[in-house]
């Protein structure tokens, strides 16, 4: 990894979040080992304090996934669960 590595990837990373004809290339990048990564606090929230039974319900179910990718499914990464 280098440091050009990083911030080429973290560039189409942040990209392809909305548009989704780079993530193909983002993936590459991502996979490819030329970005190192890191690391960060997260503040944690109790996903019943913050969002509705019913948007539980529908996260949970995969109704507002668009990716089966990990890197792609937010509430994946959020929630923990497929």
């Amino acid at each position: 990894n280098t440091p050009i590595g990083d911030l080429i990837s973290s560039i189409t990373r942040q990209l392809a979040w909305g548009h989704h004809d780079l993530r193909d290339i983002s993936n590459y990048y991502w996979f490819s080992g030329v970005t190192s990564g890191g690391n960060a606090y997260c503040r944690q929230w109790y996903s019943s304090g913050v969002y509705s039974e019913k948007l539980l319900q529908d996260i949970r179910s995969g109704k507002l996934v668009q990716s089966n990718l990990f890197y792609w499914n937010e509430w994946q990464q959020s929630f923990g669960f497929p």
